[in-house]
């Protein structure tokens, strides 16, 4: 396969009526090859299982069968990506573990799964190794990503169905993803904005997304502003909870970002300039500028897969930095969040 296709900037896309009835490996294999790139049906299955393969996009399975109604997508992975499967063994902190579900709480730093430059030592790597069986599941049961640099809760389905059913609710906007982050300046006018801009691939800089961007689309992110706090030197830094309506890639960065209120510490969408003044201001800032940008995924809240009871999470941002301290109560007032009366409530602790 020609490298220019496997670093292509989009997916491939076909339409599965042909397919109907049969396998997706196979009918994949059968359309890249149609396509002119002879890649082999245990590639294709190893592109399905890294989660570079969407059907309707949503993750699926090698062996899955299609009834010709569906929208294929692939993203064509380099000869590399057969080294994304081998265990590695990474400390998980453990928020939440049962035979279907678990929630793992990430630390900044930590890439989520393979993807070109970090084929090992993921988050991927590290449950494989956990857990072998899992290696079964598309990205070995990861329901859905924070960027290496965001830290906090994150979803894993422990069986197909488990993780299926996470994916829908997801897609259904069931889950309830509540995220902190600290802003440069003061953000008290965002307090109860809905940003709805469509997110797609910027059309200069392939490391970035964009407002309107190359196929965008649509992006939904929810805003409630805290706190602000004013420095010694006048400079002003805000602390901010989002709740991500859809997850789009770096869509609460993007989102910010483009309504001129940065993360601090983005290292991509952010103010270099401004987060050397916060460092010269306080030492207090040096962990969040160094590893990339103030978020964290702090309250996680889903219907279980197999009972339907409210699991509600929680874990506190790892930062330090003269704000309030929210429980996860508070949090979940800030946005209404109200289990049902059979609602099981976890804290995260780490195990």
């Amino acid at each position: 396969m020609q490298d220019e296709v496997a670093n292509a900037s989009g997916p491939l896309q076909w339409s599965a009526q042909p397919g109907r009835g049969l396998r997706l490996d196979r009918f994949l294999t059968d359309c890249m090859k149609q396509a002119g790139h002879s890649v082999s049906r245990t590639r294709v299955q190893d592109w399905i299982r890294l989660g570079a393969v969407r059907v309707n996009e949503a993750l699926c399975s090698p062996a899955q069968k299609l009834s010709g109604r569906e929208t294929l997508e692939v993203w064509p992975q380099p000869l590399e990506a057969s080294n994304a499967f081998s265990p590695d063994p990474i400390d998980l902190t453990i928020a939440h573990l049962d035979e279907q579900v678990m929630v793992v709480d990430k630390p900044a730093g930590l890439v989520v799964h393979p993807a070109p430059g970090h084929w090992r030592g993921t988050l991927m790597n590290g449950l494989l190794h956990w857990r072998p069986a899992l290696a079964a599941l598309p990205r070995a049961g990861i329901v859905h990503r924070l960027d290496r640099d965001t830290s906090g809760l994150l979803m894993i389905g422990l069986e197909e169905e488990s993780l299926m059913t996470l994916q829908a609710c997801v897609a259904a906007r069931l889950t309830d993803r509540v995220y902190l982050g600290l802003v440069h300046g003061d953000a008290s006018r965002l307090n109860g904005l809905q940003i709805d801009v469509p997110i797609g691939r910027d059309p200069v800089s392939r490391v970035k997304m964009a407002c309107h961007g190359l196929s965008a689309k649509t992006a939904t992110t929810a805003i409630r502003f805290i706190a602000k706090r004013e420095l010694a030197s006048g400079q002003l830094v805000s602390l901010l909870s989002c709740k991500l309506e859809t997850g789009r890639t770096h869509q609460i960065r993007v989102h910010l970002a483009a309504k001129g209120f940065p993360l601090v510490g983005d290292p991509v969408y952010g103010r270099p300039a401004a987060d050397r003044m916060l460092l010269a201001e306080s030492s207090g800032f040096e962990p969040l500028i160094v590893r990339g940008q103030a978020l964290h995924a702090s309250m996680l809240q889903l219907p279980h897969p197999k009972t339907q009871h409210v699991l509600r999470l929680f874990s506190p941002p790892p930062w330090d930095l003269d704000f309030p301290v929210l429980s996860m109560s508070a949090l979940a007032k800030l946005w209404d969040l109200k289990p049902s009366t059979q609602g099981l409530e976890a804290m995260s602790t780490p195990t």
